[in-house]
């Protein structure tokens, strides 16, 4: 092996090592305990100052509440600038398209789109910040917003499962909710996210931070059986669909697509205390960058972005965890 991977693989091993000790630390029985026991108070507090949903969008929350997933259409929710989010994202996946068939992702799984892409499309950002958004984000959460940026994949058709086509939980928060916008039309071999069911067999005992990551076949391996498609929900739909996901308490995936390349921008939530911050900041967007987006926007909308600030020192003083 290169000497240079080897450092690499080294090098992001002592910088996740102060992240992990710590997720170790919380997942300790009494520290567990009390973390919980304040957790539930928190929420209890918190429901007096929910906003009151439409019939259609208490339906979100009742649906990830109850199977991990719900998926609709940028039309169906009605969000101003969807239909601006949604040209600024397809023009980036038409330029991503282009370098792909010129041989530029040779040897790449994906392309995501950076910080100054981002920043010279700032509806992309923006649109997370819905405050219709937020408050279906709060029903499901129980508490305050945090809005952790967003990543825009654009993902090859080479079947592979690698990354984050491995089934996979997410490790931010005791709950943590995606919101997965397709950008082009996504079927069954064009790569749809797919979630399983909590009630899968022998997963039950995985604990933080020591989800595994599974390929199909080792998950079918761990369960002992092949995988009951009745376990699966697989997202589909036309470019717009828009996909409501529980990523903490659920495995999921995207399939690897076969047919189609595809692109897909995930917007990121979860409590504004998160039980493991150094396990977010998963966007290609700096904390600085993303304040300086948020300053033309109303306070709730920029604390939703400046949630570290209500985190204790000692959390503050991790360092995230490399992705």
């Amino acid at each position: 092996m290169d000497a240079r991977v080897i450092l690499t693989k080294l090098t992001r091993k002592a910088l996740a090592s102060p992240a992990r000790l710590a997720s170790q630390a919380l997942a300790l029985s009494p520290v567990r305990h009390h973390l919980a026991r304040r957790y539930e108070r928190a929420k209890a507090a918190y429901r007096c100052k929910l906003a009151k949903l439409s019939r259609c969008h208490e339906e979100i929350v009742e649906g990830v509440r109850a199977r991990g997933v719900y998926v609709t259409t940028l039309d169906a929710l009605g969000f101003e600038g969807s239909k601006e989010m949604l040209a600024a994202c397809a023009k980036l996946a038409a330029k991503y398209e282009r370098m792909h068939r010129s041989g530029e992702m040779n040897g790449r799984d994906a392309f995501q789109a950076g910080a100054a892409e981002l920043l010279a499309n700032p509806i992309t950002f923006e649109w997370g910040l819905n405050e219709r958004l937020l408050d279906i984000v709060e029903n499901y959460l129980e508490q305050p917003a945090a809005y952790d940026g967003l990543n825009l994949f654009y993902t090859k058709a080479d079947g592979r499962q690698v990354a984050a086509r491995k089934w996979h939980r997410d490790l931010e928060d005791r709950r943590v909710l995606k919101v997965a916008i397709y950008v082009n039309d996504v079927d069954d071999d064009g790569g749809p996210f797919e979630i399983l069911n909590r009630s899968v067999p022998g997963l039950e005992a995985d604990a933080a931070p020591h989800y595994p990551v599974f390929t199909l076949a080792q998950l079918e391996r761990r369960i002992g059986a092949p995988l009951d498609p009745a376990s699966v929900t697989t997202c589909t739909g036309p470019a717009g669909t828009v996909v409501f996901a529980e990523t903490g308490l659920f495995y999921h995936r995207g399939k690897p697509a076969t047919s189609r390349d595809r692109c897909a921008v995930f917007y990121n939530y979860f409590a504004r205390a998160p039980l493991r911050p150094f396990f977010c900041e998963r966007s290609t967007l700096s904390r600085r960058q993303m304040q300086t987006m948020a300053q033309s926007l109303n306070p709730r909308q920029r604390d939703c972005v400046n949630w570290r600030a209500v985190m204790p020192l000692w959390l503050r003083m991790i360092p995230p965890a490399p992705i």
